[in-house]
């Protein structure tokens, strides 16, 4: 919990130093190939793509970052990578990507890079529909990133 409670003060940090130099834009990229510490109401398994247990932004983490950042007139950017660059995704649903395993060779040569979000799959709009909804709803910005690189 430690180190989840240093995350959270650095990221605080941040928005003050953001104040420090006149910004009032941060995109949090939540999400990254190799792990998604995001924690979800309508997913509560979407954690199993965490790095660790201890090491997820929970519900009154995002509250409190949200909070100490709108005292502060900061914007708040939710980055959710899509359709690639997003493995920690399949721990927890693999039933919703493409196995592209056959691209060994080309650039990068991981598991992490290997993996993207099927879009034969039909269930994986309704999964990104009720995602994205749930995190509209907790990230009010008018913005959200959906990342949309680092597919092969």
């Amino acid at each position: 919990m430690l180190l989840l409670v240093s995350q959270l003060q650095n990221l605080l940090l941040l928005g003050t130093g953001l104040l420090l130099i006149v910004a009032n834009y941060a995109c949090r990229h939540v999400t990254d190939a190799v792990s998604l510490p995001l924690v979800s109401k309508t997913f509560p398994n979407l954690t199993l793509g965490a790095f660790s247990d201890d090491a997820v932004y929970t519900l009154q983490d995002v509250d409190a970052l949200l909070s100490y950042a709108k005292d502060r007139g900061v914007r708040v950017v939710l980055e959710l990578d899509m359709p690639g660059h997003n493995w920690a995704y399949s721990v927890a649903f693999p039933h919703l990507f493409a196995n592209c395993s056959s691209l060994k060779g080309l650039p990068i040569q991981t598991e992490f890079w290997q993996d993207a979000f099927d879009p034969t799959q039909p269930e994986l709009y309704q999964f990104l529909e009720a995602l994205l909804k749930e995190m509209a709803l907790r990230f009010p910005d008018s913005v959200m990133h959906l990342g949309g690189v680092s597919t092969q």
